[in-house]
């Protein structure tokens, strides 16, 4: 992923020393922002590779209000497709489903992170 220009004046926002992704990695990870620009930068222990991803600015409109970053932390994933990438998952929706055999009522929420990379949530 291109590294930022080197003009840019990036201010760490907020991040996450070890976190495990819904995808299943271990990643140190930070919210970057420059004015309106934010984007995303993790890495795998202290000598693995960074991947970015820049964040677009529409999507701050579907995350919390009160904690847009805690919310974005919580969306990002990899995406491990060739070449492999920081994403933040597309949400895709929410229905309040009956669960069996009890008739356990959950709001369960679907969201994407890759053309076959599905993570179900509730």
């Amino acid at each position: 992923t291109a590294l930022a220009p080197a003009s840019r004046n990036w201010a760490r926002v907020a991040g996450a020393d070890s976190m495990e992704l819904k995808t299943g990695e271990r990643l140190s990870i930070d919210v970057f922002r420059d004015g309106e620009a934010v984007e995303l930068r993790a890495r795998e222990g202290a000598d693995g590779e960074e991947l970015r991803v820049t964040v677009d600015t529409g999507l701050f409109k579907e995350l919390d209000e009160a904690d847009p970053y805690a919310d974005l932390l919580s969306r990002t994933g990899v995406n491990v497709g060739s070449p492999r990438r920081l994403v933040v998952s597309t949400r895709l929706g929410e229905k309040e489903v009956e669960l069996k055999p009890k008739g356990t009522r959950v709001l369960l929420s679907a969201y994407r992170y890759g053309a076959k990379h599905f993570v179900l949530i509730g």
